[in-house]
């Protein structure tokens, strides 16, 4: 995804999203019109002036918010639409909530992760939770291993970033027992954050939308330095042995 937004650096360049729509069922969604529509809207704004721009909200740089609060991390995430701060609001639009499965049952809204739809049935179904996206926060842990910590997120008081916050690892270090033979209290090892993760999956969520139009932001993979959205992170183990927690370096 990072290597089609690069093509955003070039003049009368735009891009429109269907992340939100799709069928589950189906490589070939029905839903035409949504897709279509965002098309159009690019192509008379830049080329013919007849219509206002709708760009597509995405990242726009993150800072370190908090790492001791409540044994906590927070991460911001500023996100813009074409270089302008832009309203966001978990109100999904109707293309976002409604089945294009053809009467399929049962349908599978974008705005929730797959396995809260099949329930219990969702390992036969061959739907599991890494393919929703879930927000995430990754970093090395006390021991110099790599982890990710699953996180909430939430609109930020400007209405115009996202907060990612996760709860530090917390494990019992292999140190000797404490006088009268009890282990040492458990401790929370140090914790650097490096990246964050929004959408990176193959049936992503879409939580956040544009106030106005509606329009879903972009999933994100990008190291705490990135102010791009088309600057994928460095190179790590993790990425081609593809795990997703401990027991690699970081990213250099």
């Amino acid at each position: 995804m990072q290597a089609q937004l690069s093509a955003l650096a070039l003049p009368n360049v735009a891009v429109a999203t269907t992340v939100d729509t799709g069928d589950y069922y189906n490589i070939h969604p029905p839903d035409k019109q949504t897709p279509a529509l965002r098309l159009a809207s690019q192509a008379l704004h830049m080329i013919h002036g007849l219509r206002p721009s709708e760009p597509v909200p995405m990242y726009a740089g993150s800072r370190l918010v908090d790492t001791a609060r409540g044994g906590t991390v927070c991460v911001r995430v500023d996100v813009r639409a074409g270089g302008q701060r832009v309203k966001l609001t978990r109100i999904a639009p109707e293309a976002a909530t409604q089945s294009s499965t053809l009467g399929r049952t049962p349908s599978v809204p974008r705005n929730r992760c797959v396995t809260d739809v099949f329930g219990h049935d969702a390992g036969k179904a061959g739907a599991f939770p890494e393919d929703c996206g879930y927000p995430a926060i990754g970093g090395t842990d006390g021991a110099g291993g790599w982890v990710w910590l699953n996180a909430t997120a939430e609109i930020g008081a400007d209405a115009s970033s996202i907060l990612l916050t996760a709860q530090l690892p917390s494990t019992q270090p292999p140190l000797p027992a404490a006088a009268g033979g009890r282990p040492k209290a458990p401790f929370t090892p140090v914790f650097t954050a490096v990246a964050t993760s929004y959408g990176r999956a193959s049936w992503p969520m879409s939580l956040f939308f544009t106030e106005v139009g509606g329009l879903p932001v972009l999933p994100w993979y990008a190291n705490l330095s990135t102010s791009t959205p088309w600057d994928p992170p460095a190179w790590s183990p993790e990425d081609e042995s593809g795990a997703s927690g401990g027991g690699g370096d970081a990213w250099q």
